[in-house]
């Protein structure tokens, strides 16, 4: 069983390191893949930790290009290499890698399974009120448009891509934080067999989040018109 563990990060060097020593250290046998779009790539700082080449791979791309276009990277690159699984996670230490097994776990049994910050044993801790109501929010969108409880604009899933052509069925989605919830409605609409698993995130560890305020409401609206094309086009009563 080939697991391969992918991490976008954007100026996260303080919180991927520690990270990796985590995911390195489980029990389960991991690869790990870095997509970076820091200004300066963080290749030689992360690897002079002395990690363990043939289970390291690192993509520094050359300008900002979005987290949606990250994800799709990873698990292009997984399909491309023979990975069985795919598990995508944030690098600014607010997914923790004690959810790895729990994903890994579930996914034999499903197509792509999500990590829910919203079902039982779930949790935003320490988060500040303003994310935390616009990540309520934008559940509640979902969840009235897809009629499911599913976190859709979780970043921590697993993929199978022994079951799944996902390099198919996730082509031409928007490349910024709308991936998250378009994927999943895509997948939806494909009859992609979805399963959940309760997630705790922690509030990050070191510096600033990229998303503000401006760029909340903007994907709030945009989730919201993008959750009535689906209703509209795919859900059936």
């Amino acid at each position: 069983m080939k697991i391969l563990v992918g991490i976008p990060i954007l100026n996260e060097i303080g919180n991927v390191e520690p990270l990796i020593c985590e995911l390195l250290a489980l029990d389960i046998r991991i690869s790990l893949f870095i997509v970076d779009d820091s200004p300066i790539s963080s290749e030689t700082k992360i690897m002079e930790r002395e990690f363990p080449k043939e289970r390291f791979f690192f993509r520094h791309r050359s300008k900002r290009m979005g987290v949606g276009s990250a994800h799709q990277e990873i698990i292009l690159f997984g399909s491309s290499n023979h990975f069985d699984y795919v598990v995508t996670m944030d690098g600014d230490g607010t997914h923790s890698s004690r959810d790895i097994p729990k994903l890994l776990k579930a996914i034999q049994y499903s197509d792509l399974v999500i990590g829910s910050r919203f079902m039982n044993g779930g949790d935003l801790r320490d988060w500040t009120l303003s994310r935390r109501l616009s990540t309520k929010t934008a559940h509640v969108i979902t969840k009235l448009a897809t009629r499911t409880s599913l976190d859709c604009t979780s970043g921590i899933r697993a993929y199978n891509l022994k079951t799944t052509n996902y390099e198919k069925l996730l082509r031409k989605l928007p490349s910024d934080y709308r991936f998250f919830y378009s994927s999943t409605f895509r997948l939806l609409a494909n009859n992609i067999k979805i399963r959940q698993v309760p997630v705790i995130l922690e509030s990050r560890n070191l510096g600033k989040s990229k998303m503000n305020l401006g760029l909340a409401t903007k994907l709030i609206l945009s989730l919201f018109f993008g959750s009535l094309g689906f209703v509209l086009k795919f859900r059936r009563n």
